[in-house]
């Protein structure tokens, strides 16, 4: 509510869209040249098929911009922009068709140069893991997107402490604020959805198309672990904790009488 972004977007959805991801990624363009950004910004892939891929800028506080957190701190301005579209978007799940708004979403995805619009995307998925498993599986095939998110769920308590101790002129800026935080799926992540999808049918699938569902997240750690051998040791470590991690076929559960 601190910008116009929120009601230019129901006046006029892509226009207003067109310029949040020209002034983002113009944004983030500069902040990655500067001092800060070279030591803080690293450079993802994002897989939007198998032939399409785009380079996005990524670090803890650009993935967690649409909620208020994370350091350096994101401009106010930014952060307001981010937190409009993904409020808009959340509220259209009930108002436009699955299959549009799902275009959109791999859309931004698309354009976006920020992964902070990514972050909006990754949260619209959390929120609504059935209509949206088509966009999760983009966001799996970029391995970088895991830990920020974990990290992003970890730290949601702050969000609810930054705003209650917030100074408004106007009490709607705070009570919206806080309002955000109780929305269950806040406390989810990108690493907990992975996992869910390989032990829940929540997208309603057949058991035919439960499988070739399972085939392609199989596909997805396989990918991961090709290049994990590329990757410094410290790091490679890490990527392979995570990767066990989050493999069905590693697990052998056992039924006790």
């Amino acid at each position: 509510y601190c910008t116009p972004i929120y009601s230019l977007l129901y006046i006029d959805f892509q226009k207003t869209l067109d310029f949040i991801i020209r002034f983002v990624n113009q944004s983030i363009d500069s902040y990655r040249k500067s001092k800060h950004g070279k030591e803080d910004v690293v450079s993802v892939e994002v897989h939007i098929s198998d032939t399409k891929k785009v380079t996005q800028y990524l670090s803890h506080a650009i993935w967690c911009t649409h909620r208020g957190i994370g350091s350096p701190v994101i401009p106010y301005l930014l952060q307001s922009m981010h937190m409009a579209l993904e409020k808009f978007l959340l509220e259209q799940v009930e108002q436009m068709e699955d299959r549009l708004l799902e275009q959109i979403l791999i859309s931004i995805l698309q354009r976006a140069q920020s992964a902070s619009l990514s972050s909006v995307v990754c949260s619209i998925v959390l929120a609504h893991p059935d209509k949206f498993w088509k966009v999760a599986l983009i966001l799996f095939k970029t391995i970088e997107f895991f830990h920020l998110d974990l990290m992003r769920s970890m730290r949601e308590t702050e969000v609810k402490s930054l705003c209650g101790i917030s100074f408004y002129s106007n009490p709607l800026y705070t009570r919206e604020r806080l309002e955000t935080c109780e929305h269950g799926f806040r406390k989810e992540n990108l690493e907990g959805l992975f996992i869910k999808y390989h032990f829940v049918n929540i997208c309603g699938f057949t058991e035919r198309e439960e499988q070739k569902f399972l085939d392609e997240i199989y596909s997805i750690i396989d990918y991961h672990k090709s290049k994990v051998s590329l990757l410094r040791k410290i790091e490679r470590q890490k990527r392979e904790i995570l990767l066990t991690r989050i493999d069905r076929r590693n697990f052998n559960p056992e039924v006790k009488q």
